[in-house]
């Protein structure tokens, strides 16, 4: 800070580091109480997660306390998906971070024909989506075993780059995510040949991101996410836990300095009709502490009244890490996209092909 009495300059001690046989550019330092001189660094990517002891005299490592070898030697035999970060700047002047991950065999300049793409919906704010973190998930399941390619955003309160200065909740949660998100694919889908835009989906796991995920179908007037998988979502913040929802949202009370109306604008359970014609799973597990069960009851409710069809998978006794029927979850959601995006048919490809020489 260099407006202050006494100006401070910043000194990355470990930017180094990035240009080694491991390059590390996502650290979790740890001091030990008793010596201060120590540091140490838990990289979590690009690299293969690896454990550094890092001397602030000397400014090197000292040693490498794990190195996870094996990790990286089954790490290097595999076919990983292409990343390609870039930033997209909206007409309201916000500036996204983008992620697409695309398939291993994908060569962009030859590509004539777009594919199946879905959205993995975050949005939490403070959150960081894009980052640099090392990790396997359903994500690259889709990428390497579909051939699908795969977006990220950090959007509208997202955390780091200096992207929460943007945000301006308004008491009115989840409407700047659902805009950006929105308006995020549509420009992807007209600018992008990789992207086929009658195939495009999105999923979000948690209750402010399922939240989202619901959030962003319903104001998708365009249709454009055909197939959509919330799983454990907030279905209305007046019935989230407080000490969160009231940081972005005030109170829900109708009384002056209240945010009543907010409440009822956020919430899902008196919009059902704006879900038809979607195919849309849910997810939900019945023990779930964050987001209560009763979310998705109450919204499934609002649903059936309006007549719209919808598939749900309760997992009974589960909480929200659904740690005991991963494999199930897994299975699931790859048999709902599957489902909804069958690859192509010879015809199919024939058509895609022509169009494309057009």
């Amino acid at each position: 800070d260099m407006q202050a009495d006494i100006p401070r300059v910043q000194e990355c001690l470990t930017c180094f580091l990035n240009h080694t046989s491991k390059p590390c550019r996502h650290y979790t330092p740890v001091f030990h109480p008793d010596n201060l001189d120590m540091v140490m660094l838990y990289c979590e990517g690009p690299s293969v997660p690896h454990t550094l002891l890092y001397s602030l005299i000397e400014d090197d490592v000292v040693f490498s306390v794990q190195n996870n070898s094996q990790l990286e030697d089954l790490s290097n035999e595999m076919a990983w998906p292409q990343i390609r970060d870039f930033r997209v700047q909206l007409d309201n002047g916000f500036v996204a971070l983008v992620r697409m991950s695309i398939p291993p065999e994908v060569v962009e300049e030859k590509s004539i024909i777009g594919y199946t793409t879905i959205l993995h919906v975050d949005g939490v704010t403070g959150e960081q989506t894009v980052n640099y973190k090392w990790g396997v998930s359903l994500d690259t399941y889709f990428v390497t075993n579909r051939s699908w390619v795969v977006l990220q955003m950090d959007v509208s309160g997202s955390g780091g780059q200096e992207l929460e200065e943007y945000y301006q909740p308004a008491w009115n949660l989840g409407t700047p995510e659902a805009r950006d998100y929105i308006a995020l694919v549509r420009y992807l889908s007209k600018t992008l040949d990789l992207v086929d835009a009658d195939r495009i989906g999105a999923w979000g796991w948690g209750g402010h991101q399922g939240y989202n995920t619901l959030r962003l179908l319903k104001e998708d007037r365009e249709g454009m996410f055909k197939c959509v998988t919330a799983i454990g979502p907030v279905t209305d913040w007046a019935s989230y836990a407080s000490y969160y929802t009231e940081q972005y949202m005030g109170t829900a009370k109708i009384m002056r300095g209240g945010n009543y109306r907010g409440y009822e604008k956020t919430s899902l359970l008196h919009d059902g009709e704006a879900f038809r014609n979607r195919t849309l799973l849910l997810v939900h597990g019945s023990a779930d502490l964050d987001a209560h069960y009763s979310h998705t009851l109450k919204f499934t409710k609002e649903l059936s009244t309006k007549g719209v069809l919808f598939k749900e998978q309760t997992y009974t006794d589960e909480d929200s890490d659904l740690i005991n029927v991963r494999d199930h979850l897994l299975r699931t959601l790859d048999r709902f996209f599957f489902e909804c995006y069958p690859p192509y048919t010879e015809l199919e490809l024939e058509e895609l092909i022509e169009k494309a020489k057009g």
